[in-house]
């Protein structure tokens, strides 16, 4: 009998033993997958409609009149592809992507050509919300284009900008971090941290629709065209080393 409890508990000592050899390592995997809220990523192999591959599964549905296609990169894979048209996505309103406590929102992107203002990711409100473009235009700027911009209602609009836009034609890694406790965000492009910035105390307004690829308000202007992959959301700010492995 003895012999037989020997056997029986000996794969709960090495499933121990491995978990705790994979020390802070597995542990920091885990607590950011456990932060992550939504992920828009086609993988190679599928055809499959669109959809959240996280376990929250929040509905998302064409917008615009036209559709956003998958395509093949070569480089990449399955990938969504925005034509510069009326083509955009809608994930629904969902508490829970209500990010008061902070956020890290993270996407690969080839953009086309820098000819618009390019909306990434965008919650719907009155007009404009919470929001991550590139390209933005505006008398911040004399008017200029600028590069990678998020945009914060705190106490009120904080702009966040990159020194450049990414390359055209390139597939280029963005992300963007909110600290809702020092109430600081940070750009990240291609993994290095860009530019770092205090931004007023409020709330972050996203209980409304998340918007991929459009303000869908302006008709002439505001539209992405090129190619996204493996859109993140994560409701807390990751750090320089979690931004890199992703």
């Amino acid at each position: 009998m003895k012999a037989v409890e020997r056997l029986r508990t000996r794969p709960m000592i090495v499933v121990t033993a491995l978990c705790l050899a994979a020390g802070s390592a597995l542990l920091a995997g885990c607590t950011r997958d456990s932060d992550l809220l939504l992920r828009l990523d086609q993988e190679k192999e599928t055809r499959e409609a669109i959809r959240d591959r996280t376990a929250r599964q929040h509905a998302v549905r064409q917008g615009g009149a036209e559709a956003v296609r998958t395509v093949w990169d070569a480089e990449r894979g399955r990938v969504l592809s925005f034509s510069g048209g009326d083509a955009y996505l809608r994930i629904a309103k969902s508490p829970d992507l209500d990010l008061q406590k902070g956020f890290t929102l993270s996407v690969w992107l080839k953009v086309e050509s820098f000819d618009r203002q390019l909306p990434v990711l965008e919650w719907e409100k009155e007009g404009w919300g919470t929001h991550l473009w590139l390209n933005v235009h505006g008398y911040q700027w004399q008017h200029g284009p600028a590069g990678i911009n998020l945009c914060i209602a705190g106490a009120g609009p904080e702009n966040v900008v990159s020194t450049a836009n990414p390359e055209p034609n390139r597939w280029s890694h963005v992300a963007v971090t909110y600290d809702a406790r020092q109430h600081v965000c940070r750009v990240f492009m291609n993994h290095e941290l860009k530019v770092t910035s205090t931004v007023p105390m409020g709330a972050v307004p996203t209980l409304t629709d998340l918007i991929v690829g459009a303000r869908p308000e302006m008709k002439n202007d505001a539209r992405f065209k090129g190619l996204m992959d493996d859109i993140r959301v994560f409701r807390r700010p990751l750090t320089p080393e979690e931004i890199k492995a992703l």
